[in-house]
């Protein structure tokens, strides 16, 4: 009964995530999103392919083709 009235109130996520800060995350979402463009860019000026066609040559120092 308890765990049932304790679940009503809150989900296991909202327990288990904690408060997440908007200021935090938006910080992360244009560091990722920077970081995603700069490997498109690298590949495509250095390798002539897009990143998602890239593998490990990228960081083994191989060309494709």
């Amino acid at each position: 009964m308890f765990a049932t009235a304790r679940n009503a109130d809150m989900s296991t996520l909202d327990v288990a995530a904690g408060a997440i800060r908007r200021d935090e995350t938006v910080g992360i979402v244009l560091l990722l999103a920077f970081a995603g463009g700069y490997i498109d860019a690298y590949t495509w000026i250095i390798h002539g392919v897009m990143a998602n066609a890239q593998t490990a040559n990228l960081w083994d120092g191989r060309q494709l083709g």
